[in-house]
């Protein structure tokens, strides 16, 4: 799957998977949270999300289609919703 958006570090990203935080809550925070980008993988990026969000020091990789661009401020419920609609193909 080709993903339209490409990273640097630096972006700010919003974490898109509501499945995957229930799951994995050690790797994957919930969904709406918002983390920067440290590392930029082939397929993935690493992300430091804030504290207590994740496990360990809050640093782990999210494949591409789990995370959307982040620009400005954007709350919790906000970044939700641009989730729900990327997953939907209108964002």
């Amino acid at each position: 799957m080709e993903h339209r958006h490409h990273f640097k570090i630096g972006d700010r990203v919003v974490f898109c998977n509501t499945a995957a935080h229930a799951q994995c809550p050690r790797w994957y925070p919930p969904a709406g949270t918002v983390g920067r980008v440290v590392q930029v993988g082939t397929g993935t990026v690493r992300v430091q999300w804030p504290a207590g969000s994740t496990g360990g020091n809050g640093r782990w990789y999210a494949p591409l289609c789990e995370v959307a661009p982040c620009r400005g401020r954007v709350r919790h419920a906000l970044a939700a919703a641009l989730c729900r609609l990327r997953k939907r193909g209108a964002a």
